[in-house]
């Protein structure tokens, strides 16, 4: 019997409607392919369900038949079962919308704004800067985006082969919220005075033996990233409500004016990285972040 090549096994699941192309995360990085079974199923629902363009969607493989899909502001995970035959069932597990919460939606047509390009450069700046060697205070990388969202390292740049490679590895995981009609490049700085450049981790937990509130702690800790906060709002001080669960995780609205704009959105994506000690109870103040 003369034995299929994935191409061709690929193309004759897409015939048989046992499988569609779609766009998968796997291992970090986002891939275009043919996916079958749960994976099929839960793009195919998601697309009625998200209003959104199937071509946007995104699906990973959460194991055990689970599977999120994410696009256009909106997070969907499903438990999936296929029948290998272009059937099955797929269940909602859960509906999200943290996009909605950080920006309003990209809509084909628009170009991405500064606003945006200041939430991406926040949102990446302490990566960059764990890849630069020790004694470089700052670097400067031309950088694309994509219609898509995709980030990649364009030109020549001041770094070393094992620091661009780095930073090409950081700009891979990285994705720009929602859409645009064309391809815009910018010029970025990233300077090390800007973040604790120490930070080994995304989320930055404050010592267990601060001797203060959660009040106290919750100040020190959006202070240690005060210049990326500030870099998004462009000004010298900003007043802001913090807020803490009873887990102790952060977040932030800005007051007046700056409600719902990239500004808030990117300053939002630097504090929701930060914790205090679980204080056990929720609770919110308002702070002056300043120079």
């Amino acid at each position: 019997m003369r034995a299929f090549t994935p191409v061709a096994l690929g193309v004759a699941l897409l015939v048989l409607g046992c499988a569609t192309s779609a766009r998968v995360r796997r291992d970090g990085r986002v891939h275009s392919g043919v996916v079958t079974g749960g994976a099929r199923l839960s793009i195919e629902r998601a697309s009625r369900e998200i209003p959104c363009r199937r071509e946007d969607l995104v699906v990973e493989d959460l194991g055990s038949g689970g599977y999120r899909v994410v696009g256009c502001g909106s997070v969907m995970t499903y438990t999936c079962l296929g029948n290998g035959f272009g059937g099955g069932v797929c269940e909602l597990n859960e509906r999200r919308y943290p996009e909605r919460d950080l920006a309003p939606p990209v809509h084909r047509g628009d170009t991405w704004t500064d606003g945006q390009v200041r939430e991406l450069r926040a949102t990446i700046h302490d990566e960059i800067m764990r890849c630069v060697p020790e004694g470089t205070d700052s670097v400067r990388l031309q950088l694309a985006l994509s219609p898509r969202g995709e980030v990649r390292r364009i030109g020549r740049s001041q770094v070393d082969a094992a620091a661009g490679r780095c930073i090409d590895d950081a700009l891979s995981r990285a994705q720009m919220l929602g859409t645009a009609s064309e391809q815009r490049v910018v010029v970025m700085d990233f300077q090390r005075t800007q973040s604790v450049a120490a930070a080994p981790a995304a989320v930055t937990p404050m010592p267990a033996t601060v001797p203060v509130g959660p009040d106290g702690a919750a100040r020190a800790a959006v202070d240690t990233r005060a210049p990326s906060i500030l870099a998004c709002v462009e000004a010298e001080a900003i007043a802001m409500q913090v807020s803490w669960t009873a887990e102790g995780r952060l977040d932030v609205l800005l007051r007046g004016d700056r409600q719902g704009t990239p500004e808030e959105s990117c300053v939002r994506a630097i504090v929701q990285q930060l914790t205090i000690p679980a204080p056990g109870a929720a609770g919110t103040i308002v702070h002056a972040v300043q120079r």
